[in-house]
């Protein structure tokens, strides 16, 4: 997922432990538990994530926001994206909040 917001927007992807530079994304991925089938065993895992997109001109947020939504929709395995826009007075910056569950592809 980091790969493809970094693709997508040719902007830093951090883990919020690192400073920010503006324009960037912050990326939290949570688990959750697998879901249980009629036989008990373990069938799909999914996580939540949790995508902040922030920059310093309201203009270049929307287009950021949109491009990477526009990215997401060809992508499989996630829901649809809910996707908030809004101007954080903490931290005095334009920012979107994306999020979506995603089920990743089984390896083979």
């Amino acid at each position: 997922m980091k790969a493809l917001i970094e693709t997508t927007l040719k902007i830093p992807v951090f883990d919020g432990a690192e400073s920010i530079v503006y324009p960037s994304a912050t990326l939290e991925i949570t688990g959750h538990p697998a879901t249980l089938a009629g036989d008990g065993m373990a069938k799909v895992r999914e996580a939540e994530v949790t995508i902040n997109l922030w920059y310093t001109d309201k203009s270049a947020r929307d287009t950021g926001a949109a491009l990477l939504l526009a990215t997401l929709d060809t992508q499989s395995g996630i829901s649809v994206p809910d996707c908030l826009n809004y101007y954080d007075t903490t931290a005095k910056k334009f920012r979107s909040v994306i999020s979506f569950n995603y089920i990743p592809r089984e390896e083979t």
